[in-house]
């Protein structure tokens, strides 16, 4: 739950930077506008995580005067080739509102999907009667089976700016009793290619680079802090929003390459007026509406 309020604070923060700025009066059509966003998450079988998906809602000529639609939305997730997947637990948590829009946050359970990858390309929901479809950009959820390991996270970056540079810091403890080798994160975001440098210091709050060829080797009980970063390749339309939950690759004592479920992190861009309120919420009209 760490993880939903940290995103709720931070939509408040937007809004009030947004309430207090002089821009033209908002001119978007009421409605719920859910923003494109690229998604890799990785979970083990049966695991239970939720995604953070940004909304906003334009109330100009109907004011909101009650949460009550609010418990009664129900989203369907589209895949890939049509398929459907209901999605069981959805929850909604408000930001500051203005007199014209309200920044929200949908989080939703993710669906019990099988071993393999699944990509997602729409969103389905349903509320007050009516029916909205979005093109949500591309979310692909991959379930991996979960080994044994014997690295310990830390603590971790969870929430920070989209841009051509998304960063990702990690402290990691060896448990073992033998020399572990930190490679690389593995995490395939829809329609990003990037290149993939780290850094190691000395924990997640001394900034203390460490330098040499062992730089990337956990003794048995030491912990380093690894800062990736995943700049990407020149050109490329940067997207609004990125949630990656990744995995992180190391190397154990006998040259078994193994794989570590890291923590969900978002990557959201920062909004300073109503017009870019309006800009990021255009990518997001319903292509859908049923009554």
């Amino acid at each position: 739950m760490h993880l939903m309020k940290s995103f709720f604070v931070f939509l408040a923060i937007v809004s009030i930077s947004v309430a207090c700025s002089s821009t033209p009066a908002v001119t978007m059509p009421d409605g719920l506008y859910i923003p494109p966003a690229s998604v890799y998450f990785a979970l083990a079988p049966k695991e239970a995580q939720a995604l953070q998906v940004a909304v906003i809602q334009f109330h100009r000529e109907q004011p909101i005067n009650s949460e009550s639609s609010l418990t009664q939305t129900q989203v369907e997730l589209i895949g890939e080739t049509g398929e459907v997947f209901p999605v069981a637990d959805c929850s909604w948590t408000r930001g500051t509102t203005t007199d014209q829009y309200t920044m929200k946050t949908l989080h939703l359970g993710i669906p019990e999907f099988e071993e393999g990858r699944h990509l997602i390309r729409g969103l389905k929901l349903t509320q007050d009667s009516k029916q909205y479809e979005y093109n949500i950009g591309e979310w692909l959820i991959e379930v991996i089976p979960k080994p044994p390991h014997i690295l310990e996270i830390g603590k971790q970056s969870l929430l920070t700016a989209s841009g051509p540079e998304l960063d990702l810091q990690v402290e990691l403890r060896n448990t073992g009793e033998r020399i572990v080798t930190i490679e690389s994160l593995d995490a395939e975001i829809p329609g990003c290619h990037y290149v993939q440098s780290v850094a190691v210091t000395r924990s997640f709050d001394d900034p203390t680079t460490i330098s040499g060829d062992d730089r990337m080797e956990l003794e048995p009980g030491e912990m380093k802090s690894f800062f990736f970063t995943l700049a990407q390749e020149s050109g490329e339309v940067i997207p609004d929003f990125v949630t990656v939950r990744p995995l992180l690759r190391y190397v154990d004592a006998d040259g078994n390459v193994e794989q570590l479920l890291l923590r969900p992190v978002i990557y959201t861009v920062f909004l300073d007026t109503d017009e870019e309120v309006q800009v990021v919420a255009a990518k997001g009209k319903p292509v859908q509406i049923i009554p």
